[in-house]
């Protein structure tokens, strides 16, 4: 695969991500206090949940799999500082960068793969501010 070809198909999926995570979050209302569905019936619920599944799906692609075939340091010919740069732009450390990716693939693999949870456990959703942060740093580095 050429170069021009990786780069296109990592902005591909970064920009899956990013607009599955849009599409997401159209479907809630916030406020400080609370976070509603504006639809909770059962078709409008399940549209959302897939949402943030393929949203998910798609951030795991370029940021959960170093030896992935579209992880987003691939997209780079000198990576030097890439990830720095990454972290310095989401006002992230290292650590922490890696505690929040722990915990989308957590979902990843508990809840949306492999269906591991044991029926008494409390769904967990992953933080989608984080991982549109860092898809919006990937696809501007990119551009």
């Amino acid at each position: 695969m050429t170069d021009s070809i990786k780069i296109q198909r990592i902005a591909r999926w970064t920009l899956y991500c990013i607009s599955n995570i849009a599409c997401y979050r159209a479907g809630w209302n916030e406020t400080p206090q609370s976070k509603t569905l504006r639809n909770n019936s059962d078709f409008w619920a399940r549209a959302n949940a897939n949402f943030l599944d393929a949203a998910v799906l798609n951030w795991c692609i370029l940021f959960a799999e170093a030896d992935g075939k579209h992880y987003w340091l691939k997209a780079f010919e000198v990576k030097d500082n890439l990830a720095n740069d990454l972290y310095q732009a989401m006002a992230m450390t290292e650590s922490a960068f890696n505690d929040e990716l722990l915990e989308v693939k957590r979902y990843r693999d508990k809840y949306l793969a492999h269906l591991d949870n044991p029926p008494s456990q409390q769904l967990f959703y992953p933080e989608t501010k984080f991982m549109l942060i860092s898809a919006k740093y990937l696809f501007e580095t990119l551009k």
